[in-house]
Formats: structure tokens, C-alpha cells, sequence
């Protein structure tokens, strides 16, 4: 884990909820994946543990209930990253500061490069993790 920034102290934000933070960043990929798997009808079908094979679970008789209230929830999660990186750094910074905090890039690996400096960047991330945190808290 990288070192906890002290500017979030200042903000009430301990190591062990930025380390939540972080966490949280670092599904987004998954939530998005899990998105499309649940829109394309895969919900209901679990990996057999002998054979490897898909078999069709439904247990409850509710996949569509289901499946509806998992895509809600990681649905959500999604928005709320994006929303809070659009809200911190504007539309033209907000897809490096997404890269950044959930493939856990360093501000010179990013594929998409943002139109300010290092330090202003990591500012901007720094804020991006005080608004995630007060955010999550309304929930």
C-alpha cells in the first residue's frame, strides 16, 4: 500500500478508510465487467467447482430481482467514481484521474495524459479522494 497522505489526516481520513478508498477504486474495472456480464444475461450462471463447466443456479427463483439489485449496486459504484473525478478535476483531467486511482498508475505511466502538472495532478487526486469519502458517507 502506498503511504497514507497526510493531507488526508487532516481531513479525518485514517489510513485504514483510505485504504477502503482505495480498494473501492481498484474494483471499478470489475464492477464494469460485472455490469455487462449481468446485461448480457450471464447473471444467473456459476462456474461448477468439480467440473469447471457453467450450470444454471437459481435457488431463490428471483434471478431477475436479483440481478436487477447487483447491476443497481455496482452500477452505483461506477457513478460515483466518475462523478467524483469529474467533480474534482473537470472533464478534461477526469480520465487520467480515473486511470490513476483505479489501475493504481503512477502520474508518468498514464496512458491518458492530463493537460496539468505532477503536482497539481496529485492534488487534484488528493481532493478526489476527500469528496469519494464524503460522498460514500451520504449512502
Amino acid at each position: 500500500m502506498r503511504n497514507h497522505p497526510r493531507a488526508l489526516a487532516n481531513e479525518g481520513i485514517t489510513p485504514e478508510r483510505y485504504k477502503e478508498l482505495r480498494d473501492m477504486c481498484l474494483q471499478y474495472r470489475q464492477h464494469k465487467r460485472s455490469i455487462r456480464i449481468f446485461q448480457a444475461g450471464l447473471e444467473n450462471r456459476l462456474p461448477s467447482r468439480r467440473s469447471g463447466a457453467w450450470k444454471r443456479t437459481d435457488p431463490t427463483g428471483n434471478a431477475a430481482a436479483s440481478v436487477a439489485d447487483n447491476t443497481a449496486w455496482y452500477r452505483k459504484r461506477v457513478q460515483l467514481i466518475d462523478a467524483c473525478a469529474r467533480a474534482t478535476a473537470g472533464s478534461a483531467i477526469a480520465p487520467a484521474l480515473i486511470e490513476c486511482v483505479t489501475e493504481d498508475r503512477a502520474f508518468e505511466k498514464l496512458r491518458h495524459s492530463p493537460p496539468c502538472g505532477r503536482e497539481m495532478f496529485y492534488k487534484l487526486r488528493l481532493l478526489f479522494f476527500i469528496l469519494l469519502d464524503a460522498r460514500l458517507k451520504e449512502f
